[in-house]
């Protein structure tokens, strides 16, 4: 089952990389990098150039705890996920693995 999903979502980026650029695209790379099994916390954090501490400062979420989530050791709640997308300037939905 996991293939085809994998296979779809390759599909659906080759669809989007044809379309060109939105308001509300992901990066090329992002994509990638989620593709290849990187959290989308760590992917939007870096994108938004912003350290742990940063991060941290700006949720008053502990760095310890931020750190495991993006290394996958903790799923992040929904509390905290949300706190984290509000920071970031994405949606809930873009921290959520689908």
């Amino acid at each position: 089952m996991r293939l085809d999903e994998n296979r779809k979502d390759r599909f659906d980026m080759l669809q989007a990389q044809e379309r060109g650029p939105s308001e509300d695209a992901w990066p090329d790379d992002l994509v990638e990098r989620l593709l290849a099994g990187e959290t989308p916390l760590r992917l939007w954090r870096e994108f938004r150039r912003m350290t742990l501490d940063k991060l941290s400062q700006a949720t008053g979420i502990a760095k310890g705890y931020l750190s495991e989530v993006e290394n996958g050791k903790k799923p992040g709640s929904a509390a905290s996920l949300k706190v984290c997308a509000k920071a970031l300037c994405v949606d809930l939905d873009d921290l959520v693995r689908g």
